[in-house]
C-alpha cells in the first residue's frame, strides 16, 4: 500500500491540514521501509495555522518476512474499544 495524500484535522487547532500517510511498512516488498519506520519520520502533521508539529494518529502495520515479524499498532487516541485495537473478535 502506497502512501496517500489525505486531510485531517490538526489534533490541536482542529483546522484541516493535508498530511501524507503511510500505514503498511513493508521491509520484504520495500527495505526502505524499517529506516522509515524506525526514524519515526512519517505520518508527520506541520499546521499551518498553529503550528502544531507531530505524528497523525493513524494505525500502522509493519512487516518483515525474513524476521518472521508482524506487528501492528493502533493509537489510543482514534478511541476503538479495546477488542478491537487487538484485532480479536467476538466468538
Amino acid at each position: 500500500m502506497a502512501p496517500i495524500k489525505t486531510q485531517i484535522s490538526c489534533p490541536q487547532c482542529r483546522m484541516p491540514v493535508v498530511v501524507t500517510l503511510e500505514q503498511l511498512f513493508d521491509a520484504t516488498q520495500d527495505p526502505a521501509a524499517k529506516n522509515r519506520f524506525l526514524s519515526g519520520r512519517f505520518n508527520f502533521i506541520d499546521c499551518p495555522n498553529c503550528h502544531y508539529q507531530g505524528q497523525a494518529a493513524t494505525p500502522i502495520l509493519y512487516h518483515d518476512a525474513d524476521k518472521q515479524l508482524l506487528m501492528s499498532f493502533v493509537p489510543i487516541e482514534l478511541g476503538l474499544p479495546q477488542a478491537d485495537r487487538r484485532g480479536s473478535s467476538a466468538s
